[in-house]
């Protein structure tokens, strides 16, 4: 058999890795709600953080606002306190655009859930901006996660148009 060639093996590492970052962008959306802690956790780096930034025209008093939860022990707290709300929710995430450097990649992506709680479903939307590092043990992980939250549609979900500006994924 013969040796794979330095680019060629660039290549295949590179597509290896971009595999590597969508599973856990995948994992993520469904851990969040129906996993464990431990499961949870082990998607971020020990000093890992996640953002939340609400839209200037939030509804509530988070509007405009941001949280920041970071390291594992908040982390944690965070999930054990989503584990514990028996959530229904389901969350999609679409557009993935994924640029790596080295160990080091940025992530950008549509997410949207759905909530089916009571005759209305409940509808938000935004995007994900994630940092990942690739950890001592080869495993790509979450450094940083910020979910900026677009809007809440005003109606219900039968009938809404959800328009998010082509130029909010580009930047």
């Amino acid at each position: 058999m013969k040796d794979i060639d330095s680019v060629t093996q660039f290549r295949l590492r590179e597509l290896e890795d971009h595999a590597a970052i969508e599973e856990l962008i995948y994992r993520f959306s469904s851990v969040e709600t129906r996993g464990s802690v431990e499961s949870y956790l082990d998607l971020f780096t020990p000093d890992g953080e996640h953002e939340t930034r609400w839209a200037e025209d939030w509804p509530d008093e988070r509007a405009g606002s941001s949280r920041v939860i970071r390291g594992h022990s908040a982390l944690g707290d965070h999930v054990t306190w989503l584990l514990g709300r028996n959530m229904t929710a389901r969350r999609f995430v679409s557009h993935l655009k994924i640029d790596l450097d080295g160990d080091r990649a940025t992530g950008v992506m549509f997410r949207i859930k759905v909530d089916p709680k009571g005759s209305t479903p409940e509808v938000t939307y935004g995007r994900y901006v994630d940092e990942y590092v690739r950890t001592a043990d080869g495993v790509w992980r979450i450094k940083r996660r910020v979910f900026e939250i677009s809007a809440v549609p005003p109606a219900p979900l039968s009938g809404v148009e959800c328009y998010v500006p082509w130029d909010s994924y580009a930047q």
